[in-house]
């Protein structure tokens, strides 16, 4: 998978959406998703190719991680957060 990784706190401005990095995990988003204004990704995130993730949506990968496959599409002010591993 071709990805695209950004420093800490860098801000993708063409779109401006945020690319975050949480502990020593950073997101692996292929190079042809689309990521809409105001969308934050953060942590321990896969997003496969042909994907979208659209205005205002928060995908956590702080606690676990989260697996988008490809051809998904994440709608708008879509909030997803895994579960505590034990």
């Amino acid at each position: 998978m071709e990805e695209r990784r950004l420093a800490p706190s860098q801000v993708c401005r063409k779109r401006l959406s945020t690319i975050i990095p949480f502990g020593s995990k950073s997101p692996k988003i292929h190079q042809s998703v689309f990521v809409a204004e105001g969308a934050r990704i953060i942590g321990d995130v896969e997003i496969g190719e042909d994907s979208s993730v659209w205005f205002n949506t928060v995908i956590r990968g702080d606690v676990n991680y989260i697996r988008i496959g490809k051809s998904t599409n994440v709608q708008d002010n879509n909030s997803a957060q895994p579960q505590w591993t034990t």
